[in-house]
């Protein structure tokens, strides 16, 4: 019987060494694991998936942004946003809708700017099409510095070098080598 304990209890510690080695070899294992903190860019403080952002004064909304992705910089106060569909709201309750490929947006003045694939649609089919786009909030419109497209299907087309947009009077200024094409049933002008 006291053979039999002797031996029992060798087996227990016999496993309790083997369990608190591995334990040990498991704790600090070299290979480092994956952190969220690690992943993220060394100049990014946080980054989101998947964004809606309101901009509202205290009279109606102003606009409303959803993004794929987001990562924010404190130092520079910027976020950098991915994938855009931005969404303006006029004091008419008419809006005009943009997409963007990526954007960047200035947290302390609220302006932004906007690149790739632009395209802004108001609701009676018209469209601009651009590669950068910037948005100052202080002066309430846009401006484009790049190739302009302004497309009123099937009316007519516009092509410039310039664009400003101002928000408030809903007017577009087109300028720069301005270029547009009328169409009729029968024939196509164009200036």
């Amino acid at each position: 019987m006291f053979k039999t304990k002797r031996i029992l209890a060798g087996i227990i510690i016999f496993m309790m060494i083997i369990l608190g080695i591995s334990l040990y070899k498991h704790l600090t294992h070299t290979e480092k694991k994956a952190c969220f903190f690690n992943v993220l860019p060394m100049n990014v403080d946080l980054a989101l998936k998947k964004i809606h952002f309101v901009q509202a004064d205290k009279e109606h909304m102003e606009w409303e942004l959803y993004a794929e992705q987001a990562e924010y910089t404190k130092d520079k106060e910027e976020t950098l946003l991915t994938d855009i569909n931005l969404k303006i709201f006029f004091k008419n309750d008419s809006t005009l809708k943009l997409i963007a490929d990526k954007g960047l947006f200035y947290n302390t003045k609220k302006d932004f700017t906007i690149w790739g694939n632009i395209i802004m649609k108001d609701e009676r089919g018209n469209q601009l099409k651009t590669a950068k786009m910037e948005y100052i909030k202080k002066e309430k419109k846009m401006f484009a510095n790049q190739k302009i497209i302004f497309l009123s299907p099937p009316l007519y087309s516009i092509t410039g070098e310039k664009m400003i947009y101002n928000i408030d009077l809903e007017t577009i200024t087109i300028s720069g080598n301005v270029k547009c094409r009328f169409k009729t049933k029968n024939q196509q002008l164009s200036l």
